[in-house]
């Protein structure tokens, strides 16, 4: 075997650590460049930041005013809330209960999941703490009765018909299908429900919408703690009939520079301490650099993106059209991987509502002797014929997909389907109201 020295040259792309970080920051959401940001400031003593307030709960498409309302903080949640055991305790101390039942209370409350259920039988938790079964029985018909109704049963069944009896114990019929028939009213076989009972298949429907309003899960109403809130990153501005995108400030933390550490680069006498304030002082101005980048690509990408959408901006969500990454890309003479990272977790705030910029990217769906739709198009004409149609007998997803094939749009009833469920809107089987 003969061993040979020998030189190649090869050309590669290396991402620098600054390239890295650059990237990074852009395609951070508003909340994870604020810890961000508030880790370098407790790693680099030259950086300092305003901590600003939240404005607006993620994904909401219900208000229209909320740019222009300047009382926002008074509705922001300030407080805590309780967990479901702080509340059941709570109620529990103003009961007249000697100490041993009380002590019983207090264990099976502690026993409950974050649902509110008691997990287990009342027999083995008997057996294990070597407590009298009457005695816990008690105790648990105590907390039974306790607020939310349905806390502290062992069932489904059981949740759903102690709400009954808080609210409702004379709708025998409800009571009857939730402690026989949970299974066949997830499958709405009302029809053979009706035949059973021997009762209108409406009447069945009635019963039905009564068990709908109750709540399976009552232990969750407690517990959430404080809600999450968002600043949007852009807002869509109609002024006069001319829409412009305005990058928020206050949705990216406000940096500035600590004076103290910054005037000791000049007074300082050590020269490892100068050395080290000045590689501070390099990386904080890079950070600082990489989020004003991130501003200027995120207003670039967001104007492009609305400009395309102009229908969207006047008409509304039915509007959207068709568009991709890399129609934007093309309009920005940029890479379709730094307009994916410039979306990514980013919201604005336009006349119709909040919405995450990735909603605005839509596939093109084929429309005959017209230009192609795109599938939010689709889904928005879908949402409201469902929306319009008649509930006792709803439109079945071939019906839907000819309806808009007739309207000229190239959509298989398959396709139909997918959209549908990624709405989450039932089948017609599902959607079928009962009346008399």
């Amino acid at each position: 075997m003969e061993l040979r020295l020998s030189m190649h040259q090869q050309q590669r792309l290396q991402l620098t650590q600054g390239i890295r970080q650059s990237i990074d920051i852009l395609q951070m959401s508003s909340l994870e460049l604020g810890e961000y940001v508030q880790e370098q400031t407790a790693d680099n003593p030259l950086i300092d930041w305003i901590i600003g307030e939240p404005r607006f709960k993620p994904g909401s498409r219900k208000s229209r005013t909320a740019e222009y309302d300047s009382d926002w903080w008074l509705n922001v949640h300030t407080g805590t809330e309780k967990s479901l055991e702080e509340a059941l305790i709570d109620q529990l101390k103003y009961l007249d209960l000697d100490k041993q039942t009380y002590a019983y209370c207090l264990i099976l409350i502690r026993g409950l999941n974050e649902q509110g259920y008691l997990d287990g039988t009342l027999e083995a938790l008997a057996g294990h703490m070597g407590v009298p079964l009457p005695e816990l029985q008690r105790a648990l018909h105590i907390i039974q009765g306790m607020d939310p109704p349905g806390v502290g049963a062992t069932s489904l069944e059981e949740c759903l018909l102690l709400q009954l009896d808080a609210s409702d114990s004379r709708n025998t019929l409800a009571r009857k299908l939730v402690a026989r028939d949970l299974r066949d009213i997830a499958g709405r076989k009302f029809t053979a429900l009706a035949k059973k009972y021997a009762v209108d298949t409406a009447l069945i429907q009635e019963a039905v919408d009564r068990i709908a309003r109750l709540n399976p899960k009552p232990g969750l109403l407690y517990g959430k703690g404080k809600p999450e809130y968002l600043t949007p990153d852009v807002v869509l501005r109609n002024t006069g009939g001319r829409f412009e995108v305005v990058v928020e400030d206050g949705a990216v933390p406000a940096m500035s520079w600590n004076l103290f550490y910054l005037n000791m680069i000049k007074q300082a006498d050590c020269k490892e301490t100068v050395s080290y304030l000045r590689q501070k002082w390099s990386a904080a101005k890079w950070i600082s650099k990489c989020i004003e980048q991130r501003k200027a690509t995120l207003y670039l990408v967001a104007k492009a993106i609305f400009d395309i959408q102009r229908p969207f901006c006047e008409q509304g969500p039915s509007c959207i059209k068709p568009m991709s990454l890399k129609d934007i890309a093309g309009m920005l003479n940029i890479h379709e991987s730094t307009v994916s990272r410039a979306v990514r977790g980013k919201y604005a705030l336009t006349p119709w509502g909040t919405y995450e910029l990735k909603f605005f990217f839509s596939a093109s769906i084929p429309q005959s002797g017209e230009e192609a739709a795109s599938a939010l198009q689709l889904k928005e004409q879908i949402r409201e014929m469902i929306g319009q149609e008649d509930k006792t007998n709803p439109l079945s997803d071939q019906k839907i997909a000819e309806l808009l094939q007739a309207k000229g749009y190239m959509i298989s009833r398959r396709t139909v389907t997918k959209y549908r469920e990624a709405m989450k809107i039932g089948s017609s089987a599902q959607r079928k109201r009962y009346t008399t």
